[in-house]
């Protein structure tokens, strides 16, 4: 537990620190100025209950509420069938499934500050869900992110970010994501 109100107060913190670096020169847009937005989400992710990394594709949209601070939701599934895994209390992994794909989806708080010009660092913290196809190992995570984007024009973005899962349980989940954005 130690180590989750550590990763807590450093992404806090991050946040924090970025925003007070935050350049509002460009593009910037009145306070409050909601922009709805698409994308496209793929990332590499190591799953604990997986046998090895796994892509994943998938859909995201959300809210940017202003420059800073914006909602998001997501769903993405594993593009391979993978052989799946449980895990006991001393760390032993026992074989359950083949062939099974694993689904995320969840919802998260976004925080971004211009770091140059149109580059910006992000950082995301909230919950997912991962789903694979054997009920005994869904399992609802923490979702940290943290990476830098970069705003082609007004309506168009790209990202990439680390991503780290944590769960009560401790298993762990990370990987580098890629995303896509349209703003409407």
């Amino acid at each position: 537990m130690t180590q989750f109100k550590r990763m807590i107060t450093t992404i806090i913190a991050v946040g924090i620190s970025m925003n007070a670096l935050a350049n509002d020169e460009y593009y910037a847009r009145p306070m409050w100025d909601v922009h709805p937005y698409l994308g496209i989400d793929v990332a590499s992710i190591d799953f604990d209950m997986a046998e090895k990394k796994a892509t994943t594709v998938g859909v995201v949209g959300g809210i940017q509420f202003n420059d800073y601070l914006g909602l998001e939701v997501h769903w993405s599934q594993s593009v391979d069938k993978l052989a799946l895994y449980s895990k006991n209390a001393s760390g032993l992994k026992t074989k359950i499934a083949d062939d099974k794909t694993v689904q995320t989806y969840g919802a998260g708080l976004t925080f971004q500050a211009d770091l140059y010009n149109r580059l910006y660092a992000k950082s995301y913290l909230g919950v997912s869900r991962i789903d694979p196809d054997v009920k005994s190992l869904k399992d609802d995570v923490g979702v940290a992110k943290l990476g830098f984007g970069y705003q082609f024009t007004p309506d168009v973005a790209t990202e990439v970010t680390y991503n780290y899962n944590f769960s009560k349980n401790d298993s762990t989940n990370h990987g580098v994501g890629f995303q896509l954005k349209y703003y409407f």
